[in-house]
């Protein structure tokens, strides 16, 4: 008899892309009625998305506007992005509006962060 094996996979296998770690500064900016901006720190980055803690509190599927400085970019980069699961102050962020220029900058970013790794 047949008996099918189940194997755990660590959340970091699941994912479509890599994450990587970083320490960047960040800017979110919300619209709610008012606009709304707090500062941030990324603590690591894929090509979809990243995670920050923020100084002020935001709202699982909110539509936010995220402002990176990355290092060794020749530009700033300002992305839409959803805010996909908050935990406190700490907040995983999907980028939603990603340019193919932004786009390859992320990647650029990440291959860096990759090497250092």
């Amino acid at each position: 008899m047949y008996t099918p094996v189940v194997v755990q996979r660590k959340w970091h296998e699941v994912r479509r892309y890599s994450r990587f770690h970083c320490n960047w500064r960040l800017i979110v900016t919300c619209f709610r009625g008012d606009t709304l901006t707090f500062w941030g720190r990324a603590s690591d980055v894929s090509e979809e998305g990243l995670a920050a803690t923020i100084v002020g509190e935001l709202n699982v599927k909110e539509v936010v506007s995220v402002h990176l400085n990355i290092p060794l970019a020749q530009v700033p980069l300002t992305v839409r992005a959803a805010v996909r699961h908050r935990n406190g102050f700490f907040c995983g962020f999907e980028f939603l509006t990603v340019s193919g220029c932004q786009r390859e900058i992320i990647r650029n970013a990440c291959e860096t962060l990759a090497f250092k790794e």
